[in-house]
């Protein structure tokens, strides 16, 4: 198919993109005989009608401009674009969803909650902040000073006991935890959480109300 379209549209200009849930884009240009650099991966979540977030895979030869132009197109048309930095299986939606498949199973697993509970603290819990935020701004508005200030206050004390209970092994670095500060502090700097959790708050208390009303249609 990646040949026909190469041929049909033809050009160093023609973006090649693939809706794929599982294929890498390197697998995909195999047998591509021209403009392979111009294949990428645009991934959508079902349903996509309702669902903003598109995942862009490269492959590690895709040219930089089909990347930015891919973002461009998909941010014109309404879409919340996660451009992805190299290729990886899973792509990052289900990498995240799999992590949390795995603990949700080991908690009924364990007989620690039935799955309609484990479904209720999804949905009632964490799905509700996880809908504005990432886990990452999560934990910068968790702590007075941000991602290194959480790190620093549960790791040792909270995450580590019990990610060990879980049988995870956990390999985390200070660099990389020290980059994720700072990236959120460039977004959300650290004198201005206050401000920040204040926005949470609202937005949580608009969307339980939006909630109930759906729940009270229902």
């Amino acid at each position: 198919v990646g040949n026909e379209l190469a041929q049909i549209y033809g050009g160093n200009n023609c973006i090649i993109s693939s809706s794929t849930t599982s294929i890498r884009p390197s697998k995909l240009i195999k047998k591509m005989k021209a403009n392979s650099a111009n294949l990428i991966v645009s991934h959508p979540v079902n349903p996509p009608m309702a669902i903003p977030l598109i995942e862009i895979c490269p492959h590690p030869n895709t040219k930089k401009n089909v990347i930015s132009k891919t973002r461009e197109i998909m941010i014109n048309i309404g879409l919340k674009p996660c451009v992805m930095k190299k290729e990886a299986s899973g792509f990052v939606l289900n990498r995240l969803q799999y992590g949390l498949l795995q603990a949700a199973y080991q908690i009924v697993d364990e007989g620690i909650a039935d799955a309609e509970d484990v479904d209720m603290t999804v949905k009632h819990g964490l799905g509700l902040r996880w809908s504005f935020m990432g886990p990452f701004e999560t934990i910068h508005l968790n702590a007075p000073k941000g991602v290194n200030d959480y790190t620093e206050r549960y790791i040792a004390n909270a995450i580590d006991p019990i990610l060990a209970e879980q049988g995870i092994k956990r390999n985390w670095n200070k660099e990389t935890w020290e980059a994720i500060h700072n990236e959120m502090s460039k977004r959300i700097p650290v004198d201005s959480l206050p401000d920040r959790c204040k926005w949470r708050d609202f937005r949580l208390l608009e969307l339980a109300t939006h909630k109930k009303k759906m729940e009270e249609q229902a």
